[in-house]
């Protein structure tokens, strides 16, 4: 009795291992605390751990798996000090040690070491070392890390193969220091990828040939036959390819020599290459956000329900379909040296995966325009002051911490891209249908996306969004060309800077005119059908997935569009002053001056703020008299003494004063209307 009283505290003890909210589950799936225990101890039994504790959900496995490691690299913590005090019990007592110069042997040591080993590992393979890795502030110094690891991997092969450079650096001084230069400016994911495709080929030559390297050609082109006939697929031919010509490069093998470039070898693979597309599934491209999801998005950033990270996320979704960022480039975007300024949010992308040290474009700008909007909500100024409050912003080399577990402060630690995308998961989850205010979008009761959904979208949708809308839209290649691309990184004239400014500006503007006051391209039936298709299979009715995307309304043209918000009165915004109060001051200031200001063709809005007069013609636009802080009504432009024409106003008064003008070209003269922009309306900009 006694003996199972032991057992049953000892079990208890070993189950209090895990925290309280894991242990229930933990234990109608396992018997006992050691077999959970054990499982730990394998990748394998890991993830099947890790399943049972988030009930095989993707984003709470996702947010467990940080917990977990940690825990796993603690009972190996605990379980090396133990053992480590039961060896202390059995040592024979030492002789005394008498003080000596040991700094010069131990100097010496290294030098020796320096020169005899080829390559020595700095950096640990346990699940202890990873996780410190991942804490590391700088993401440069896991950049760094990452790349030695890869490259002691190539450097065992090329040793092993004894290519030429082998001989060249067996009489350096610091060999570790050599390997890490003859690989020259590549990075670690490409040292990564090319790792991975020459393994397979070398266990199969060990295998089937009983070589480390091939010493014929149909060594290589057997190899590619084999791998054809197991269904691989179609990249893989290229990929060993460019893994070779890596190592026949860094490895000095003469051009005669290589493999890589040899023509046979380079038609066998094309050949296969062709053959397995062929019979490959059709390439699924990243599908676009829906219109309603960048709306719901924005609305999101002013949500104040909604947690501090979580709507910092929204903004920076946002973010990446304005700038056509990766989710990738997203934490190389330098937080210190992102600006906002009455012409836009501009930041410095300090990496991507064709710029940063060693290209020709080492730093690229991103720009978003200051009235860019589709909801008519100043999301790009509230997520900005968001994303500066101490709780999130602090001195640090990426973009993004790593969030508190309640999501409501960062953590020094660095995110990484597959996190990021979980974040953003979760985002799209939270996210709610947007409906239609007075004057902007707001949120609706109803939760936009279902679950089933969110496998839909991929880290790339946001990176091809507004190229693709710009196309759709009529703008022309040369300026789409801007986007996405930062050509000007590449570029050291100011000039060619501020021309891409502008450019991307114009654009964002196009697009952001087009989706809300209406545009013949706009279609967004074959992306909603996709998604109902997508939905069908999945189990999701129609009125819970495509029928919650749907935000179009048909303007006088017939043309599709949102038809609210445009365009955005940002200064009027900012100041914090609901519809209702702007209201009463507009009642409070009628005495002396004329509100009805529908008896006039041109009226100016009058800013709270900085009293900022912005000339507008009746009907032109989609800002109304009775929207703004205060409006005054006008016969004739030059009496309206205008800080600055509205964009949209002036240009369809201009084109009607053109038309004019052709109709009637006989008459020179020129009303007190004559349509002409303000020489200071730049002080607007």
């Amino acid at each position: 009795m006694a003996t199972a009283s032991a057992e049953a505290g000892k079990g208890q003890a070993c189950w209090n291992v895990f925290p309280a909210e894991w242990t229930e589950r933990l234990r109608l799936k396992y018997p006992q605390p050691l077999v959970a225990l054990e499982l730990l101890e394998s990748p394998e039994g890991f993830e099947d751990v890790l399943g049972v504790i988030s009930g095989n959900d993707i984003l709470q496995a996702a947010l467990m798996r940080g917990r977990l490691q940690a825990l796993r690299n603690q009972l190996v913590v605990k379980r090396k000090i133990a053992q480590s005090q039961v060896n202390a019990g059995f040592k024979k007592p030492r002789l005394p040690v008498y003080p000596s110069d040991s700094s010069r042997a131990q100097e010496t040591f290294a030098v020796a070491a320096n020169a005899l080993v080829p390559f020595i590992r700095k950096h640990g393979k346990s699940g202890l070392g990873k996780s410190l890795l991942a804490v590391e502030e700088d993401p440069d110094i896991l950049e760094s890390r990452e790349r030695e690891r890869w490259v002691e991997v190539l450097s065992v092969y090329i040793i092993d193969a004894q290519l030429p450079v082998v001989a060249l650096i067996e009489g350096s001084e610091d060999r570790r220091q050599a390997w890490r230069r003859v690989f020259g400016a590549r990075r670690a994911k490409t040292l990564r990828n090319r790792a991975r495709s020459f393994k397979h080929f070398r266990m199969w030559l060990e295998t089937v040939r009983g070589l480390t390297w091939p010493s014929r050609v149909s060594d290589v082109t057997d190899y590619l036959e084999e791998r054809s006939k197991d269904g691989c697929g179609f990249s893989v031919p290229g990929d060993l390819l460019a893994a070779l010509s890596v190592l026949e490069s860094v490895g000095r093998v003469h051009m005669r020599d290589r493999f890589s470039s040899d023509e046979t070898v380079k038609a066998v693979a094309q050949s296969i290459t062709e053959e397995l597309q062929s019979r490959a599934a059709p390439r699924r491209p990243a599908k676009l956000y829906t219109t309603a999801m960048l709306l719901a998005l924005e609305i999101h950033v002013l949500d104040e329900d909604a947690s501090l990270f979580s709507r910092i996320i929204a903004w920076v979704i946002s973010l990446q379909h304005w700038t056509a960022m990766r989710a990738d480039d997203v934490q190389w975007l330098d937080p210190g040296r992102m600006t906002l300024t009455d012409s836009g949010l501009s930041g410095v992308l300090r990496r991507t995966k064709t710029t940063g040290p060693g290209r020709r474009a080492r730093e690229v700008p991103v720009y978003v325009g200051r009235e860019v909007s589709l909801s008519g909500n100043d999301w790009l100024q509230v997520g900005f002051a968001l994303f500066r409050q101490p709780e999130v912003f602090w001195e640090r080399m990426y973009f993004l911490p790593f969030p508190s577990a309640d999501w409501t402060y960062g953590v020094k630690k660095h995110m990484s891209p597959e996190m990021l995308n979980v974040c953003i998961k979760r985002v799209l989850a939270e996210l709610s249908v947007p409906q239609r205010g007075e004057h902007a979008w707001v949120k609706g009761s109803m939760s936009l996306l279902p679950q089933e959904l969110l496998p839909y979208w991929s880290g790339h949708s946001a990176r091809h969004w507004l190229p693709s809308w710009a196309a759709t839209l009529g703008v022309p290649k040369p300026d789409r060309d801007f986007l996405g691309r930062w050509q000007a990184g590449a570029h050291e004239s100011n000039e060619y800077i501020v021309t891409s400014r502008e450019v991307v500006h114009r654009v964002q503007m196009h697009v952001v005119e087009g989706a809300v006051v209406g545009h013949a391209g706009v279609d967004e039936r074959p992306l909603l059908n996709e998604l109902q298709e997508f939905a069908n299979a999945r189990g999701v009715s129609f009125a819970r997935g495509a029928a919650r995307h749907r935000v179009w309304r048909t303007n006088d043209s017939g043309h599709r569009g949102l038809l609210l918000g445009f365009p955005l009165d940002y200064e009027h915004i900012t100041e914090g002053l609901d519809v209702e109060a702007a209201l009463e001051v507009t009642v409070e200031d009628e005495d002396g001056l004329d509100r009805d200001v529908s008896s006039f063709p041109y009226w100016v809005s009058i800013s709270r703020r900085s009293q900022f007069r912005r000339l507008h013609a009746k009907d032109k636009c989609g800002i109304m008299p009775w929207s703004v802080f205060r409006a005054e009504g006008f016969r004739s432009v030059d009496s309206a003494n205008a800080d600055a024409w509205c964009k949209t106003c002036w240009k369809k008064v201009s084109c009607e004063e053109a038309a004019a003008s052709q109709e009637d070209s006989s008459s020179g003269s020129s009303s007190s209307t004559e349509v002409e922009e303000p020489e200071h309306a730049s002080q607007e900009e």
